[in-house]
């Protein structure tokens, strides 16, 4: 019978610390994968601007990247661009450049 609770207990202490390194896990994973979504969306408006067959899109995409950009400058969470942020503003010269 000691066994049993002995086992019991080290069950029960080792299950929530399993539990914390799964959750933790599965936490980053999440993350990353946000991360990746982000990026694919950005490179997905930029081959729609790179794309003359969407002309009448190009507009909007770039006053939304453009106000997506200037509301995260002046916001105080954001002390340095990431680099979603930085592909924007890659992108947002390079249709500038473009323009002429």
């Amino acid at each position: 019978m000691g066994d049993v609770l002995a086992w019991s207990e080290v069950a029960r202490n080792i299950g929530p610390l399993v539990a914390g390194f799964w959750g933790i896990w599965i936490a980053w994973a999440r993350s990353r994968a946000a991360t990746r979504q982000a990026d694919a969306a950005i490179y997905m408006l930029r081959g729609i601007c790179d794309d003359g067959q969407y002309e009448s899109y190009i507009g909007p995409i770039i006053e939304t990247l453009t106000a997506y950009i200037r509301k995260r400058s002046r916001s105080d969470e954001c002390q340095d661009m990431g680099a979603d942020d930085l592909a924007i503003v890659d992108m947002l010269r390079d249709y500038e450049l473009k323009r002429g």
